[in-house]
């Protein structure tokens, strides 16, 4: 199997660390093992690809985790196989056959983990000592270091609470608490803000949750990014606008 090619086919929707655009990209090398001793529903393994972006040209690595699984709908004829192929492009390879299991279908099938370095556009509204904590949040996820992720997806909410004003030897959930009773954020946001915080907590000191997993951090990671640019909110500067247009047309007017 080309795994280069099939990657291509299933990770279309990709934004450039470097650039952060989606103008498209070429797979430079792309490998995957796995191990699948009692059967495709079982089989566990990672993965990666390298990638140029054809915008700047500069290389991005995304890791991949493959899983088997056992799908529980019938496949009872190849075309309908090679019709579920194409609708699921994440499929490595399948076990099938008309006698095995009455045309069940076993898969090995892969998932992105995470990308270095992470493909998000920030707004410059952000202050950069936060655009970093986000970054590197996200950077966690390709490397696997889930409990690192989300304690950086805190650091973010208390350089937030620092934003607002909070003085730097009050506790976050103290802090979280004085800006809500405050009126500086509402029920909704502090909620939000203190599950990132709680999440946070975990990772940096097991307890009621012992084991952080990947999906759980990316989860958690993409809540914080969501705070961020809702706190931050894109501002459009009409005036200034407004005066290089009258500029130009002034330049054009004969």
């Amino acid at each position: 199997m080309d795994i280069a090619k099939k990657f291509q086919s299933w990770y279309r929707d990709f934004t450039c660390g470097h650039c952060y655009k989606k103008l498209g990209y070429d797979v430079l090398h792309a490998q995957a093992e796995w191990f699948d001793e009692a059967g495709f529903e079982s089989a566990d393994g990672k993965g990666f690809a390298i990638l140029k972006c054809r915008n700047c040209g500069f290389l991005n690595t995304v890791n991949i985790d493959i899983e088997g699984d056992f799908l529980s709908e019938a496949i009872n004829n190849k075309y309908e196989l090679n019709y579920f192929l194409e609708e699921n492009t994440h499929i490595l390879i399948t076990d099938w056959s008309e006698s095995y299991y009455d045309g069940h279908l076993g898969i090995i099938y892969m998932s992105l983990q995470g990308q270095y370095p992470y493909g998000l556009e920030i707004n410059d509204n952000v202050p950069l000592y936060i655009k970093c904590d986000v970054h590197e949040a996200f950077n966690c996820l390709a490397i696997n270091a889930p409990h690192a992720s989300v304690m950086m997806s805190r650091r973010v909410i208390q350089q937030i609470a620092l934003n607002f004003g909070v003085k730097e030897d009050v506790f976050l959930g103290t802090a979280l608490n004085g800006l809500k009773e405050k009126g500086l954020i509402n029920d909704d946001l502090y909620e939000a803000l203190m599950e990132v915080k709680n999440w946070g907590d975990s990772g940096a000191h097991p307890g009621k949750v012992p084991m952080i997993f990947i999906e759980e951090a990316r989860k958690v990671a993409e809540l914080m990014f969501i705070l961020v640019k809702t706190i931050f909110p894109v501002k459009d500067d009409s005036k200034s606008l407004v005066d290089k247009l009258k500029e130009i047309r002034k330049g054009k007017a004969r």
